[in-house]
């Protein structure tokens, strides 16, 4: 028997904008037959339905559980009618059951009425949707974490927020009962929902690229330089959005979080993902924020996987892609995922994978990091403000340790595995946006010596590409450092395509 508070959902049962319409089926959580009524809405009606703040079934189905005291009375009142319509008609079956002398005309009557008032129901179900929709559509941005229809008003206030659909299915086949991703973003969303900008992150960083969560913090986001009012990703003029990875370890569902299904940490059962799940999961954060079309993806590293992998699994969405210190797929002579696990196991917390309960490896993962920044060319970037050596080793090792105390070892493992099928370069073809490519010229992840290929790979495929060399010593780590020196070349490539 429903119960009051049981939320209505519905999910999209055709493909978008049909010739009749968009097909959507309706439920009352809770209710043990689970019946569904069908409707169909305009597709110009469909917008509104990406404001709800909880989608699930992959993005289609929406949870009306809105703080609106109007939707919730209608909810309960929903609630109350199935409540009092099963009630009926058990009572029906039971006085059958009992009264088999009761006249077949008697017995019509009786069930035409409980008819008449599925159909009543059934009509008021499908009003109470469209005062859901009304009460999202209008309510101010949420605080909580929900999606917003539009961005943090001030980059002297960046708010973190999450994103959590339901019944998501990886390539793989398992489904994730909840996946959220953590998010941040910066500027509005225009009401055609048109001027947005993706951000995609690094493969150890975090969705924080620009601003700050108050004044008074140390440091601004990773991309600040080129992220904000005036500057070359302009914020009064786009709506950005930075999103955290599936699978990362900063706020979004990675081995760390608990799975619905066991109440226990995913740890190392973890199911695999790909750069497909990673970017088909932002995919869905889009349409719950109201993005109809992005102007650009744009992210460094790993961020600039996703900006290829954009490109080819959904051509059409994007007038361009700025995939820097990168490639379009990634190397064959990497150290494979199990190389990482046997560095994290010499560690006696590891207990294959189940460290959580042991304190964690920091001290190994430290270890990690600290080489790690040498390679990505921090020692660089330090010695412009610290000259002393042995000043910059205790700031590096100060960094190491603060980000090892955050990062769970098994999202390292669950991103890397994530690449062993990431390659975008047959599908060059499939690319209709325009291409900025830029590496470092001291990058050794990504060396500019790949360049060549990767543009003559483009070119072959017909793709309007361009690329751009940052002079710097600062190597992998150059992209947020160096800004001025690539900047303008970024701020022409998206000024053009808004014309």
């Amino acid at each position: 028997m429903p119960r009051a508070g049981d939320s209505a959902d519905i999910r999209r049962t055709s493909a978008p904008t049909t010739k009749n319409g968009d097909e959507w089926e309706v439920t009352i959580s809770g209710h043990p037959t689970r019946e569904w009524w069908r409707f169909f809405q305009k597709p110009s009606e469909t917008a509104t339905l990406a404001d709800s703040s909880r989608v699930g079934f992959n993005g289609f189905a929406m949870t009306f559980r809105s703080p609106e005291d109007r939707v919730r009375h209608w909810i309960e009142m929903i609630d109350q009618w199935i409540a009092a319509a099963n009630e009926s008609c058990r009572q029906v079956r039971s006085e059958k059951s009992q009264r088999q002398q009761d006249s077949d005309q008697a017995t019509g009557a009786r069930q035409d009425r409980i008819r008449e008032l599925a159909m009543a129901l059934r009509i008021v179900v499908l009003l109470a949707l469209v005062l859901s929709l009304a009460a999202c559509t209008i309510a101010p941005a949420p605080t909580n974490g929900s999606a917003p229809a539009a961005g943090s008003p001030s980059l002297d206030a960046v708010v973190k927020r999450t994103f959590t659909a339901y019944g998501f299915r990886l390539e793989s086949g398992k489904v994730l009962p909840e996946m959220t991703l953590a998010y941040e973003t910066y500027g509005r969303l225009a009401p055609d929902g048109r001027n947005a900008i993706l951000l995609t992150h690094g493969f150890t960083s975090s969705q924080h690229m620009a601003g700050k969560y108050s004044p008074s913090d140390r440091a601004a986001g990773s991309w600040n330089g080129l992220v904000g009012p005036g500057k070359a990703i302009d914020t009064d003029r786009h709506f950005v959005v930075s999103s955290n990875m599936l699978g990362s370890s900063y706020g979004s569902t990675a081995p760390a979080s608990v799975n619905p299904a066991t109440g226990n940490r995913y740890g190392p059962d973890f199911p695999d993902i790909t750069v497909r799940d990673i970017v088909a999961a932002q995919r869905l954060l889009l349409s719950a924020l109201g993005v109809n079309h992005l102007v650009a993806v744009a992210g460094p590293s790993y961020g600039g996987f996703q900006a290829f992998q954009w490109a080819v699994s959904y051509p059409e969405f994007m007038r361009g892609i700025v995939a820097v210190v990168t490639a379009p797929a990634f190397r064959r002579d990497a150290e494979p995922p199990e190389a990482m696990i046997a560095g994290f196991a010499v560690d006696p917390n590891w207990n294959n994978g189940w460290h959580y309960d042991r304190g964690g490896i920091p001290t190994t993962l430290a270890a990690i990091r600290y080489d790690t920044l040498l390679r990505y060319g921090a020692n660089e970037v330090l010695a412009v403000t610290l000259p002393d050596k042995t000043e910059r080793e205790a700031r590096l090792r100060q960094m190491s340790a603060g980000w090892a105390r955050e990062f769970d070892p098994n999202s390292m493992v669950a991103l890397r595995k994530a690449l062993r099928t990431f390659d975008t370069t047959a599908d060059f073809s499939k690319i209709r946006a325009k291409v900025l490519y830029v590496l470092s010229r001291t990058d050794k992840l990504f060396p500019p010596s790949i360049a060549p290929g990767v543009m003559d790979g483009l070119a072959r495929a017909g793709v309007d590409a361009r690329y751009f060399e940052i002079d710097s010593e600062f190597g992998h780590s150059a992209s947020g450092p160096e800004w001025a020196k690539w900047g303008p070349t970024l701020k022409a490539f998206v000024d053009a395509l808004d014309r």
